[in-house]
């Protein structure tokens, strides 16, 4: 595994140059594209810092010079984070979401085309959907999990693009917990979840989702799947992490938050759970495989321990954008992940 990071990031926003956190992005018309996504360019959230939101779209040919010059191609229509996006030929789908203000119902399908960004609505989300995840399988796009109009969801949903005018359809709930911050990726004619969590409620802890489920449309029903494992046998959760499908229909997953940090500050908090170096937190450095019904890893870099990071694939390449190093910290960092 080589792993190449790729300078430069946008600027045209004042702040955005900080890094950004949960923002969209994908490979289209040859460009790296980007658009939304979060930070606290002025203060850090450990000293109450204020979240700013972005909505800018930003452009930068994937070929050529490693030192990246971002344009600003056009805008979202409004401020948003913590959505899905997806890449289906030459759109990049943008699901859902949240801002300063609430969180969002809306779907934008983004095309680039003489250095110019146009934004087309979409069939609305039958409901505000935020931190969910998502894939392309055939010519439909699915987003599961989440928080749906502000609770911890098992809801998958399923829009054809070939069949519009049908919106958003429901598809089996997948089973066990509500998960928030899960991965997702196609597999086939099937899709698959790992990681994500349900929230602490006043009857009971958080709870982590370990194991994955796999839907096959052929069937219509959810089968389990093994949760990634380290080498030591120690399973290792995905929650927010990313994953996406290689040529093969393998899948590749990186990043999310440590399993047992991340129980400990939600489940007992503690004072100062913000101010740790970045080491404490123990993001996962694993980048794992899943094929013929196994995981094993690829290799492991701090490069690509992070959460809330976008990745996405041109089927030779991984490219991964963003995220945080450790809560309320964003990276600049874009990266160029060639698997050996």
């Amino acid at each position: 595994m080589n792993i190449q990071q790729l300078k430069g990031f946008p600027t045209a926003e004042t702040g955005i140059e900080k890094g950004v956190s949960a923002c969209f992005a994908g490979l289209i018309q040859g460009h790296l594209v980007m658009a939304g996504g979060c930070n606290f360019p002025e203060r850090p959230a450990a000293e109450k810092g204020e979240k700013r939101y972005y909505k800018g779209i930003y452009a930068t040919p994937v070929e050529g010079l490693d030192i990246k010059e971002w344009t600003k191609v056009g805008e979202l229509p409004t401020s948003i984070a913590y959505g899905m996006s997806i890449v289906k030929g030459d759109t990049l789908y943008c699901i859902g979401g949240n801002n300063t203000e609430s969180s969002l119902c809306s779907v934008s399908a983004i095309t680039f085309k003489n250095g110019k960004a146009t934004v087309t609505s979409l069939p609305p989300l039958p409901a505000k959907l935020d931190n969910h995840a998502g894939c392309a399988v055939g010519d439909s796009l699915i987003v599961l999990g989440g928080n749906w109009n502000g609770h911890a969801s098992n809801r998958v949903l399923m829009l054809e693009l070939s069949a519009l005018d049908k919106g958003w359809q429901q598809l089996p709930d997948f089973p066990g917990i509500a998960r928030v911050q899960p991965v997702c990726a196609s597999h086939g004619n099937s899709f698959c979840l790992w990681g994500g969590s349900s929230p602490r409620t006043e009857a009971q802890d958080a709870q982590l989702g370990l194991e994955g489920w796999q839907f096959n449309f052929c069937s219509a029903t959810w089968s389990p799947l093994p949760a990634p494992t380290d080498a030591a046998g120690e399973s290792v959760f995905l929650g927010g992490g990313c994953a996406t499908t290689l040529a093969d229909g393998s899948i590749v997953a990186m990043g999310g938050v440590n399993k047992d940090v991340f129980l400990s500050a939600v489940n007992h908090p503690q004072p100062g759970y913000m101010t740790h170096p970045v080491e404490w937190y123990r993001f996962n450095r694993l980048v794992m495989q899943f094929k013929d019904g196994q995981w094993k890893t690829l290799g492991e870099s701090e490069a690509t321990a992070r959460a809330g990071a976008a990745l996405f694939t041109d089927s030779t390449h991984l490219y991964e954008i963003g995220g945080e190093l450790k809560p309320g910290i964003r990276s600049t960092g874009i990266y160029k992940i060639t698997l050996k």
